[in-house]
């Protein structure tokens, strides 16, 4: 886990709300300028690092901002100096309990405190307070408090924060006493939060306001997580349905009864002849390239059983695979052809968002045409590649990072290519290296194939009982848009609080 990824963990745990209640609701102290209460401030330095004698030794904790963010305090930095570079002023040397804050770079405002003596570099600040403020309340003041922070370090090229910004930034505190007995009161709540847990409050001197919102907070993300995880449980058995369908189609279950009533098919023999006649015609005509023969299906490569009437085929035996278009940055243009991309398939389907258009010259076997299927190939991510969708106009190209099949039985393997089964089989043979399915792969795959009438009846049925999936999915959504509703109307006073916070700065 990242440090911003730590702390935005924490902004979103109740401890925003409790404290954002606790210093807008409760505290009627008035705010002053960080300034006031500031014992002294310094920035970090780097010890130069062409001299090696500055690291010979791991003397001195030095934190950079990628340390900060994680947990409260700061105990052992990633990286260490040695004590020579203090004793040359080279380096920065903040006491214990000193509040550093990032204040160059994109990790603005984000704070910790240190627990022992230690160093940082120069993206970072330490703030030293007086008597009158806590370092560790200071921590949770601020904590929840970044965007502010971010907004008053604005600049035209990069966020910077100095040390006459960060002593204009404001606080509000009550006493010392009170100071030490919140900061305790927010490690409690934090700690039970960590351990899934409702916070017993009776035990700490705070206001009892405070106590009573902060149950709320808790019981509130309780029932939100109770009520999420019956949502997330109910989109995994919709996703396990879908796949049980698919499967149950390719292994000839959903169209039982439509065989026994249609046992007069054309055989798929006589299918795969006219496909293979086909191919060889366009071979003849040069517009596609004679494939060399691959190795039969063996028993250990089939999967499942199939009807006896259904045939186990590579994809190369039914379609044409297409390698996309190479184009370069140059040939991009506003009023070009559109060329499809692996961002462009969602969900089965093709969606127009970022699509490129190109101005240069395309080859007609670059073309895809309605009824064709794109497969992303190749890609940055693993999870990308294989999946589908049908072309459902005419006039684009597609990118060199995906693949396009041209085949007769396109309705059928479409679906095919959505089950566990086409999954299976690409995972197997995947690169490690660079996440791709290779034409070599791509053509491999064995696939079941039924009489073209029962593809029909197949996708038929499948078609209907996705449209049913696609209703229940649309109600888990509502259910989980309804449940963040009801977390936000629960949380609503802590984010006016917010609001108000907000408007005071910027007014400020």
């Amino acid at each position: 886990m990242k440090a911003t990824d730590a702390y935005r963990r924490i902004n979103n745990s109740p401890i925003r709300g409790i404290v954002l209640f606790y210093t807008e609701k409760i505290l009627q102290s008035k705010k002053v300028f960080l300034e006031t209460v500031i014992s002294k401030i310094q920035t970090g330095k780097t010890p130069p690092k062409s001299n090696s004698k500055y690291y010979s030794s791991n003397d001195i904790n030095w934190f950079k901002p990628s340390d900060i963010g994680f947990t409260k305090y700061l105990t052992k930095a990633k990286e260490k100096f040695a004590q020579i570079a203090l004793d040359e002023k080279k380096g920065t040397l903040y006491p214990k309990g000193t509040l550093l804050l990032i204040g160059i770079g994109g990790g603005v405002g984000r704070v910790s405190v240190l627990k022992e003596v230690g160093s940082s570099n120069q993206q970072i600040t330490g703030v030293t307070f007086n008597n009158d403020v806590s370092s560790e309340y200071a921590y949770y003041y601020y904590l929840v408090r970044e965007d502010y922070i971010k907004s008053k370090a604005k600049s035209m090229s990069f966020p910077i924060l100095n040390q006459a910004k960060i002593k204009g930034l404001e606080i509000n505190y009550p006493s010392i006493e009170e100071q030490n007995e919140f900061v305790r009161f927010v490690d409690y709540c934090w700690n039970s939060y960590l351990k899934n847990e409702i916070p017993n409050v009776s035990s700490f001197n705070v206001d009892e306001k405070l106590k009573t919102y902060t149950l709320t907070q808790f019981k509130a993300i309780e029932l939100d997580s109770k009520i999420k995880g019956n949502i997330a449980c109910e989109k995994q058995q919709l996703t396990d349905l879908k796949q049980v369908i698919l499967q149950e189609a390719i292994q000839g279950k959903l169209t039982q009864k439509w065989r026994k009533q249609n046992q007069n098919t054309e055989p798929v023999s006589e299918l795969l002849e006219r496909i293979k006649t086909e191919k060889e015609q366009l071979i003849k005509d040069k517009k596609i390239k004679k494939e060399k023969p691959l190795p039969t299906i063996t028993e250990e490569e089939i999967p499942f059983e199939i009807p006896e009437n259904w045939v186990w085929c590579r994809l190369i035996d039914i379609g044409i695979p297409i390698i996309g278009l190479t184009y370069k940055p140059t040939d991009i243009s506003e009023n070009g052809t559109g060329v499809l991309r692996a961002n462009n398939v969602d969900e089965g389907k093709l969606i127009m968002n970022n699509l490129v258009k190109v101005s240069c010259e395309i080859p007609s076997k670059k073309m895809a045409s309605k009824g064709d299927i794109l497969i992303c190939v190749r890609s940055g991510s693993k999870r990308l590649i294989g999946k589908a969708a049908i072309v459902d106009k005419d006039g684009f190209s597609f990118g060199a990072f995906m693949s396009l099949i041209k085949s007769r039985l396109n309705p059928y393997l479409f679906h095919f290519l959505q089950s566990n089964s086409f999954k299976n089989q690409i995972d197997d043979e995947k690169s490690t290296g660079i996440n791709q399915l290779t034409q070599g792969i791509l053509k491999s795959v064995i696939i079941p194939i039924p009489p073209i009438e029962e593809q029909k009846a197949i996708v038929e049925k499948v078609e209907t009982l996705i449209k049913k999936y696609n209703e229940l999915e649309q109600e888990i959504t509502q259910s989980e848009e309804h449940a963040n509703m009801l977390m936000q109307a629960v949380l609503k006073e802590a984010l006016e609080s917010k609001t108000e916070n907000t408007e005071e700065y910027a007014n400020a």
